[in-house]
């Protein structure tokens, strides 16, 4: 699989004024590490080959998966297009998918602060590879629908945290934890 590898521009936020400090504080302040910013549309530009067309998505299941307290994951099945073969012909598939719904508030205010937490989400899946972490298809992003979605490849088996609360395995499965 070929990655694209770059990074996110950084943006420090800038103080108007310095807090008082006490001598034996300066150490730990002159430490700190600096609160970074990066910018929501940024994110969604740089991330511009990773959004799905939310029309090719189709619920598969309408009962919710998991609930949390930011968002519900639902089976989805996802259109997908192949346009990379012989003469530019075309193939179409469609494959199970899991889709991670954040939910958006009403209030201006709190949406800019979820937004800003599926933007931050999607710089650390977009960013992260591993064998053992389900890596992100896509995403889903609409503002003025209040759409903010995660695309994740359909695991059958479900998460290991399940496996391992089940405590159904056969000896293989007990000897590989």
């Amino acid at each position: 699989m070929d990655h694209q590898t770059w990074k996110f521009p950084i943006v420090t936020s800038k103080r108007k004024r310095e807090p008082q400090v006490r001598d034996d504080e300066k150490h730990e302040v002159l430490h700190r590490p600096k609160r970074l910013k990066i910018g929501m549309r940024t994110v969604f530009e740089r991330l511009a080959a990773k959004r799905i067309d939310p029309s090719s998505l189709t619920t598969f299941d309408t009962s919710i998966l998991k609930d949390g307290g930011s968002a519900h994951v639902v089976r989805y099945t996802m259109l997908t297009v192949d346009k990379s073969g012989p003469l530019q012909n075309t193939s179409t598939s469609f494959r199970a998918v899991a889709v991670k719904k954040f939910k958006l508030s009403d209030s201006d205010v709190d949406r800019k602060v979820q937004s800003a937490a599926f933007a931050n989400e999607l710089i650390l899946l977009s960013e992260i590879q591993h064998d053992n972490i389900v890596e992100m298809l896509g995403f889903v992003e609409n503002s003025e629908e209040k759409l903010a979605w995660i695309v994740f490849p359909w695991e059958g088996n479900g998460n290991i945290r399940e496996f391992v609360q089940s405590a159904n395995w056969v000896i293989p499965e007990r000897l590989s934890l």
